[in-house]
């Protein structure tokens, strides 16, 4: 048993001794790793840093609203028959330019100039009809101031008077029916000469024919287009505003457009037309914006990007954005003062921003 007990005893004192001696191999070897560092990574001494500085100026500043849309023309129209009829005269093709009032599309007028010189016919008949009543009743009313002269001297009877009388009446109800059926015929007339016009497919606008659908000797539908007539002095392009900047746009606000086709040139524009209701399922409002094209160089159809231009341009104390620190939802700059000079830090309240320059309010 004792045997067994010593046995017991220098197991633990080995185990003791092992522990031992690694805690002291560990706190030597931390020791030498922090004097390492200390003598490889001394503190670096803090630099200067070099800044710009400017001064608050006063500028013209206007927020930019960045958007996009499609060039349209305002002024268009597609040509129509009000009749049905086969074409003998398409005198302008695609490109051409046209004059408001000018032929576009003529129709074959055979018929209705027959129906015409029925009509003059017809009224030629009525109106000598007419003066041959004019003739009767002038006759009737002479022979009535006759008789009543003759009554009246007691020279002729009552009865003889009321007969005439009564042929008066005649020849004026004569002469009443002979009007009127030359009114009627007068009124066939015009409505034929206007069945004619029906058949001269005037342009309502100057433009240039932009489609053309029909062509010499097809028959003109009433219910198809046969031209198109688009004006390119002026345009217009519709972007969508979201509505926290629908209320900033105002009427006749500049606007700048640039196009693909143009890229190294600006075009100018202005708002013509805000639309008062917020479309519910895109929250945003249609803006038309008018485009003038006198050099007809830009065309419907061409992808816009557009530039709005808010508020009054008058001039304001503007500094450059990036000078702006911005930390949540606090503005601030850094303003250099003293000697030597120090930058200290100022809070600031922001006004019209583009995308240079800022406003300090």
């Amino acid at each position: 048993m004792a045997a067994d007990e010593m046995t017991f005893f220098a197991r633990a004192f080995v185990a003791l001794s092992v522990t031992a001696a690694c805690c002291c191999l560990s706190w030597f070897v931390y020791r030498d790793s922090v004097t390492r560092t200390s003598l490889t990574d001394p503190a670096e001494p803090k630099q200067k840093v070099a800044v710009e500085v400017m001064s608050v100026e006063q500028g013209v500043i206007q927020q930019e609203l960045p958007l996009v849309g499609s060039l349209v023309a305002r002024h268009k129209a597609e040509i129509r028959s009000r009749v049905a009829g086969y074409i003998t005269a398409i005198p302008f093709h695609i490109g051409d330019s046209v004059e408001a009032g000018e032929t576009v599309v003529q129709l074959d007028e055979a018929a209705a100039r027959e129906v015409i010189a029925s009509a003059e016919a017809e009224l030629l008949v009525v109106e000598a009809e007419q003066r041959a009543k004019i003739v009767e009743l002038e006759f009737a009313q002479r022979r009535l101031q006759r008789q009543q002269r003759l009554v009246h001297s007691s020279a002729g009877t009552q009865s003889e008077l009321d007969a005439v009388a009564s042929d008066y009446k005649v020849a004026q109800a004569r002469v009443a029916l002979a009007d009127a059926r030359v009114t009627r015929a007068q009124s066939a007339l015009n409505q034929a000469k206007l069945a004619l016009e029906d058949l001269r497919l005037p342009s309502p606008l100057s433009g240039v024919v932009a489609t053309r659908l029909a062509d010499i000797g097809e028959l003109a539908p009433t219910d198809v287009g046969l031209l198109e007539i688009v004006n390119l002095d002026d345009l217009e392009t519709v972007v969508h505003v979201v509505e926290r900047d629908i209320t900033k746009i105002q009427r006749q606000d500049a606007a700048e457009i640039h196009v693909d086709a143009f890229p190294e040139r600006t075009f100018q524009g202005s708002v013509c037309r805000i639309r008062p209701l917020i479309d519910r399922e895109t929250l945003t409002a249609a803006v038309h914006i008018r485009v003038p094209n006198e050099s007809h160089l830009l065309k419907p159809g061409m992808h816009a990007r557009v530039v709005l231009r808010l508020g009054d341009p008058r001039p304001r104390s503007v500094i450059p954005v990036a000078a702006v620190v911005r930390r949540g939802l606090e503005s601030s700059v850094f303003v250099v003062k003293g000697e030597p000079p120090v930058a200290q830090r100022r809070t600031v309240t922001l006004g019209v921003q583009n995308s240079t320059d800022v406003e300090i309010l």
